[in-house]
Order: C-alpha cells, then structure tokens, then sequence
C-alpha cells in the first residue's frame, strides 16, 4: 500500500513537472531588452520592450511548439494514475494550466520555484476533486478576482492589482519543504 502511494506521488510529481515546463520557458527566455524596459522610462524604454517581447514572443513558440505532445503526455500519465477518464483528466489539467498561467506573467524574482511548487500543489488539489479548505480559499478568491478582471477587460492598472493580488496569495502559501514566509 505504502508502494501504491509512493508511486502515485511519483506520477503526480511527473505531471506537474510536464505541466510548469511551458510556464517555465517564459522564465528562461526573459531578455535584457525587457530588463532595460524595467529600469528606462521613456522612447528608449518602450523601444526596448517592444522589441524584447517580440522576442521573448518569438522564442516562446518555437519553443512550445511540441507542447501538444508534452499536454497528451501529461494527460495520459494522470489519467493513469488516477484511474479517471479522458475529460476528466482534461479538465483538471486543463484548471492546473489556468492557474499557473498568470504566474508566469508576473514580474516576481523567484517566479521558477513558485512555478514549480504551484504546479506540484495544483496537481495535488485536482487529483483530490478541488477541497476547499483555509489555505486554497485566500488562492482560489485572488484567482477569482484574477479572471473578473480579465473578462471585463479591466483597465491595465486594475489587471496588474489582480495579477499581484493572485501571484502574492501563492507567494503567502508555504509549499513542502518551503519555509514559511
């Protein structure tokens, strides 16, 4: 039974891996033109940062361009593991990558490790159908605010207080083997 559990772990653990890998390339393939955006106001600011994410835009899908594969794959092995149909295994991956989305938009220094331990807890949480208790319920209400923002085309300000919002209820959230903030 112990044997069960360990493997179960392990596979939530690869699916969660494969999930935060195309979060992760965004992390990887930030320039120095956005960097110099950052720190420059002005002309030269603004040309560096056009110019920097149509780079990190070109970077980005020439290296996602497998990641149908890399999604059927996820799919698959948690479906396995879990023993759950197709579209159940669809939709639950397919709230993992919802929710890590906007994480890999923020500005934040330490964005891979909260990628990655986002990742590892979403996993967890679908594959336990979604609980509710005191600790998703601070993540669940900023995701919620998140994506009201987003459908009602909320003014850049009010996207950016959202994302923060959202990026800083994970960043609060203490992972395994994370001290607490």
């Amino acid at each position: 039974m112990v044997r069960m559990a360990q493997s179960l772990a392990n596979e939530l653990e690869a699916v969660a891996a494969i999930m935060a890998k195309p979060h992760l390339l965004g992390v990887a393939s930030e320039n120095h033109l956005f960097r110099y955006a950052r720190r420059h106001d002005g002309p030269l600011g603004l040309f560096a940062g056009v110019v920097g994410g149509l780079w990190y835009a070109t970077s980005f899908l020439r290296r996602t361009v497998q990641s149908p594969d890399a999604q059927e794959e996820a799919r698959l092995l948690y479906q396995q593991a879990l023993a759950v149909d197709r579209d159940r295994a669809r939709a639950d991956l397919q709230a993992v990558d919802d929710r890590l989305s906007p994480l890999a938009a923020s500005d934040m220094t330490d964005r891979p490790t909260l990628i990655v331990g986002t990742a590892r807890h979403l996993v967890s949480w679908v594959a336990a159908d979604r609980p509710i208790d005191d600790e998703t319920e601070p993540v669940e209400g900023a995701f919620a605010r998140w994506c009201q923002a987003v459908q009602a085309g909320a003014s850049l300000a009010d996207l950016a207080s959202a994302l923060d919002g959202y990026v800083s209820a994970w960043a609060r959230r203490p992972f395994p083997g994370q001290a607490v903030p």
